[in-house]
């Protein structure tokens, strides 16, 4: 761009000394100076025009081909990886730069490919569409050589969640009958700091001396979206006695602190999602409420004849609900009259699923009625009349099997729909459909950043897998009943393994220092 602005200038500039090239001989007459100078202004016109019409063909991605003399527009392609410095390449065809770069490329199937010493190749077919800009920037490359060691050890581990931000783990491990929960922080490069609490008998059931329960088992539920606050569920049975689960929330930050929610609330809790604040969203008796850890209120039924529920944020909660003839998927938020349902079947029709998101300033919410997968692009709906608007926002594909679940990624571009053999990722940015990926283990797939799944196969082997099931490559070892996961600066994965009654919390570098 600069080179053609240069040349503009020069051209100007000649036109400009040619002009006054009559300064140095006789003077022409009035009728034939008039008739130069209307021709020099009409080339100085004819040239700025022409070369600006150029630098806008160029600025909007149009290359000339002069073998086969055209022009033809074309695609903007942004590179980068991780690690950066990977060497680029286009059908074959090695880039000048090195990620983090960009490039033009023809439209059409391209093969792009990035290669960095060390480190396994990357590579991948993408249909590129003119005039329009593709990122590439989410290629993560493995070190070919595994380095991987164990920062810690210890028995008795029940149970382990990861946090979103990449930067903890907590754990409840019992020792000797003794309950303690833990926090991991694997922000250090050199080694985890753990931090363990033993919860007192006011903070959970079963503690007491005189009556003291033959088992604990633990479960930790959920993170709140800003990795500090903590759902655990609590299960413990006294000889002679039926089993007791009661619910526990905990702050990361204060462990200390933590509450018994079950005590606290004096209701049978079915489920519990933390918030970003001394607050939860909880189920009772098919209601959804929402309660205060700090006071202990609880507010009245905002949803009813739920038996499921997921919280999109604070302000916006996602469910399932029965009543004698329907199922019914919604939505409410806060500020609105109540519940709004999106979509529903009859009781003993085909499954239904509902999650929601956010990507580029705009809500999605997805519906999936058996193999039908369904999404809306637009605000949360709050009345009749806005779910109508959303609904004409309806885009649809079909996965192979009915849907058993339904998520988006953190960052809300993709949308997965699976069973327990395979799922399909729809990428809101590109609107494509994946094709069918296949699975390695029941359950749902775990997100490792935002652009990559991981799974567990028959060996006990981590795999990390892009959103479209491409670019598979086995990381590690590990335990799939327990938390793995991604530090926030990408150096490190950490995952626990199991030997002869001994885990060890081990961790693979991801970089090559």
């Amino acid at each position: 761009m600069c080179t053609t602005i240069h040349e503009l200038v020069a051209i100007l500039q000649a036109l400009y000394m040619w002009y006054n090239y009559r300064d140095m001989h006789p003077r022409l007459s009035r009728k034939k100076e008039l008739a130069k100078r209307t021709v020099v202004y009409l080339v100085m016109t004819a040239s700025m025009i022409t070369l600006l019409g150029l630098l806008m063909l160029l600025v909007l991605g149009y290359q000339f081909d002069l073998k086969n003399r055209s022009v033809e527009q074309m695609g903007l392609v942004q590179y980068d990886s991780s690690p950066r410095s990977a060497t680029v390449s286009v059908d074959g065809t090695v880039l000048g730069g090195k990620t983090q770069t960009k490039g033009s490329v023809l439209p059409g199937k391209r093969q792009f490919a990035m290669q960095l010493a060390g480190y396994e190749s990357w590579q991948k077919t993408l249909d590129i569409s003119a005039g329009v800009v593709t990122w590439l920037s989410y290629p993560r490359l493995v070190p070919t050589e595994r380095r991987i060691v164990t920062t810690y050890e210890t028995t008795g581990l029940q149970t382990t969640l990861a946090a979103p931000n990449g930067r903890y783990m907590a754990l409840w491990q019992v020792e000797d009958g003794v309950p303690r929960f833990g926090i991991v922080d694997v922000r250090s490069s050199d080694r985890p700091v753990i931090d363990k609490y033993e919860p007192t008998t006011e903070q959970l059931g079963g503690l007491d001396s005189a009556h003291p329960a033959e088992t604990h088992g633990f479960s930790l539920k959920s993170w709140s979206r800003n990795s500090r606050y903590i759902i655990a569920t609590h299960e413990y049975q006294r000889a002679g006695q039926e089993a007791q689960v009661e619910w526990l929330w905990i702050d990361r930050e204060s462990p200390s602190s933590m509450v018994n929610l079950t005590n606290l609330f004096g209701l049978g809790l079915t489920d519990v999602k933390p918030l970003d604040n001394r607050s939860v969203f909880i189920l009772s008796s098919d209601d959804v409420r929402e309660a205060s850890v700090s006071t202990g209120s609880i507010s009245k039924p905002l949803i009813t004849g739920v038996r499921s529920f997921d919280t999109y944020t604070d302000d916006v909660v996602t469910y399932i609900a029965t009543d004698a003839t329907n199922v019914s998927a919604g939505v409410w938020r806060r500020g609105s009259p109540g519940p709004v349902v999106v979509a529903n079947v009859p009781v003993d029709g085909e499954s239904i699923r509902i999650a929601a998101s956010r990507y580029f300033n705009k809500d999605t919410i997805a519906v999936s009625i058996g193999r039908q997968v369904t999404f809306y692009r637009g605000d949360i709906p709050t009345s009749e009349a806005g779910v109508a608007a959303l609904l004409r926002t309806a885009t649809d594909f079909t996965f192979n099997h009915p849907v058993e679940h339904l998520q988006f990624n953190r960052s809300g571009q993709f949308l997965v729909a699976e069973d327990d053999k395979g799922f399909v990722s729809y990428d809101l940015e590109r609107a494509e459909v994946s094709q069918n990926v296949q699975k390695y283990s029941t359950g749902a797939i775990d997100w490792l950043d935002a652009h990559h799944v991981t799974q567990v196969d028959s060996s006990g082997e981590l795999i990390m897998q892009e959103f479209d099931g491409l670019n598979a490559t086995r990381l590690m070892p590990i335990v799939a009943s327990h938390a793995h996961l991604l530090t926030q600066d990408g150096k490190y994965v950490y995952g626990w393994q199991e030997q002869d009654g001994t885990v060890m919390l081990r961790r693979l570098s991801m970089t090559i220092q």
